[in-house]
């Protein structure tokens, strides 16, 4: 059996799914697909990762710390769109 990094906080992270999907719910059928393709991409993972593992470290994760997480990897799909934009 494998162990990862990842798996001492794998509870948590699939809280965060569930608050990433929740937060995109739309009656527009693209933004719902958004919501599920981030989830089900895993990427932007990283910096999640270790907030996550530093509040558990520090003597906890709570609902804000998920909420957190989620909001930013909502917020860094967002970002990266517009990386690409020629400044004026």
């Amino acid at each position: 059996m494998d162990v990862t990094i990842k798996d001492g906080v794998a509870a948590e992270f699939a809280q965060v799914d569930e608050v990433i999907v929740s937060m995109l719910q739309s009656d527009v059928e693209m933004v719902e697909s958004i919501g599920h393709y981030i989830v089900q991409a895993g990427g932007k993972r990283m910096r999640p990762l270790l907030v996550l593992l530093s509040a558990k470290a520090l003597g906890g994760i709570d609902p804000c710390h998920i909420r957190f997480v989620s909001y930013s990897i909502r917020r860094s799909g967002r970002v990266h769109s517009y990386s690409d934009a020629t400044p004026r």
